[in-house]
């Protein structure tokens, strides 16, 4: 990810930038009423518009999981985040990829 000179790529910072402009738009998708939170009922909503189907149980450790001032709801902050961390995640197992002999090519 990060250039021979310690800098971060251009492409790279695209990237970034266009992932953040896609998660605000998913969270003011998601977030129903516009109170710039997530409860259970949008976040189980909006992760079945997306495609995914969780219980209320599973959405509600979800929301535990993820909701650091203890509000029972998720903030933008938050949210973002807890998308930061997956998107680590992934990094770490592109990275760990593509040691094995460039076999695996990152599109």
């Amino acid at each position: 990810m990060w250039g021979k000179d310690g800098n971060l790529p251009t492409s790279s910072i695209l990237f970034f930038t266009t992932d953040y402009i896609y998660y605000c738009r998913m969270f003011r998708i998601i977030d129903d009423n516009g109170s710039r939170t997530l409860d259970r009922e949008e976040l189980m909503k909006g992760l079945y518009d997306f495609g995914l189907k969780f219980t209320k149980a599973e959405v509600t450790q979800i929301i535990s999981d993820i909701d650091r001032d203890r509000s029972g709801s998720v903030s933008f902050n938050e949210f973002l985040q807890a998308l930061r961390v997956s998107t680590h995640c992934i990094d770490v197992i592109i990275n760990i990829a593509n040691q094995d002999n460039g076999s695996y090519k990152q599109v």
